[in-house]
């Protein structure tokens, strides 16, 4: 009996040793340890002793929180005269959808979702006053404290005047001019864009050659493989009606012929159609009816479809010859295309070499973009 109570007493010393070891060299599950080099913060988990979980990180700082782009709104009208409605009529800017299908209001610079509680009255319409001890203070809100946010729509919000007694205030309506859309890929695109034509990356610097008509007067965005990107204009050519726009984006470019096409060459335009939103790129093909004195523009036959304006135009080597430019229904002229253009002078075309090699239908497909304009 007396061996057996020594074993009991011994086994329990020994896990009592062991585990105040443990509690020495094991952080508790969920705590920050720093890691092996002695820089980093990272969290433990529980049976994750010294592996600490990818991903999981100390936050050092945090960054300005910056709202998501809204969509602004417009002819706003109220469902009743009261001075709380009309006080918020002026108030409310923009409408925008979180990532998580939730709703916002954007009221004076700030955003407010559902069962918020809103001040009646704006920065700009407040007035400092005196109170008892003289020290500056805000005046009362317009109308009322607060207003409560009942419901937001695309078309409309419903209001609720916050009243003390704690039965509710009267309630409004705020209506506005707001229509979502969506993008090419069938997703909710609350920042509304036109797709207006067609260009071409000329270099790996995000560089795309288009139209001018296409690029002047408002936001331009591109859509490649990889999504949209915003577009800038950075060079122009009124005579021939070009335009260089600027990504920030590496890219795959179209290599352009170091030889102007001849009379009767086969050429394949390729590009998308404005008038198909979700479209896909479009192989064509054609040959050369004319080419016009200099050699600086050509006459394609047959005519194309004047929605696939700024299609690449590709001899059989698949090489950008020029691209098509027009301004009617059906168009037929061709703007030819030389890296010695003065147009290329501050953004150089990719020279023809083994590295980026000969074009193929995937490889033109990133190669040729559409170009959209924020309405």
């Amino acid at each position: 009996m007396k061996t057996v109570k020594k074993l009991i007493w011994f086994a329990g010393f020994w896990l009592y040793c062991t585990a105040a070891l443990f509690a020495q060299q094991t952080p508790p599950p969920g705590s920050l340890q720093t890691s092996a080099n002695g820089t980093t913060d990272v969290l433990m988990l529980p049976g994750l002793n010294n592996s600490p979980l990818p991903g999981y990180r100390k936050i050092q700082s945090l960054g300005d929180f910056k709202l998501n782009p809204f969509e602004p709104v417009t002819d706003t009208k109220a469902d009743t005269n009261t001075e709380a409605a009309q006080a918020m009529l002026k108030r409310i800017k923009g409408y925008v959808v979180q990532g998580n299908g939730s709703p916002l209001l954007i009221i004076d610079g700030k955003s407010y979702r559902v069962k918020d509680k809103v001040p009646m009255n704006s920065n700009a319409d407040a007035t400092k006053t005196k109170d008892a001890n003289g020290k500056d203070t805000t005046a009362a809100p317009i109308g009322g404290e607060t207003v409560t946010i009942l419901s937001i729509t695309p078309t409309e919000a419903v209001f609720q005047k916050d009243d003390p007694s704690g039965f509710g205030g009267e309630s409004f309506k705020i209506f506005f001019d707001f229509k979502h859309q969506t993008d090419d890929a069938g997703k909710t695109n609350y920042n509304l864009w036109d797709i207006v034509g067609t260009g071409f990356f000329i270099n790996e610097e995000g560089v795309v050659v288009a139209p001018l008509s296409l690029c002047q007067n408002g936001e331009l965005s591109i859509l490649t493989p990889y999504g949209y990107t915003r577009a800038t204009l950075v060079e122009s050519d009124n005579k021939r009606g070009l335009a260089l726009l600027k990504t920030n984006m590496k890219s795959l470019p179209l290599i352009l012929s170091e030889t102007p096409p001849e009379m009767a060459e086969a050429l394949f335009p390729a590009g998308y159609s404005a008038t198909e939103k979700s479209g896909g790129l479009k192989f064509l093909e054609g040959f050369v009816k004319e080419i016009k004195a200099g050699s600086t523009s050509a006459v394609l036959s047959p005519e194309l479809d004047g929605a696939l304006l700024g299609s690449a135009l590709l001899n059989a080597k698949a090489e950008a010859v020029g691209i098509v430019l027009g301004d009617t229904q059906k168009i037929d002229n061709v703007v030819l295309l030389s890296a010695k253009d003065p147009i290329f002078r501050k953004y150089p075309a990719t020279k023809n070499d083994e590295k980026i090699g000969r074009a193929s239908r995937a490889t033109i497909e990133q190669s040729v973009v559409k170009i959209y304009k924020k309405r």
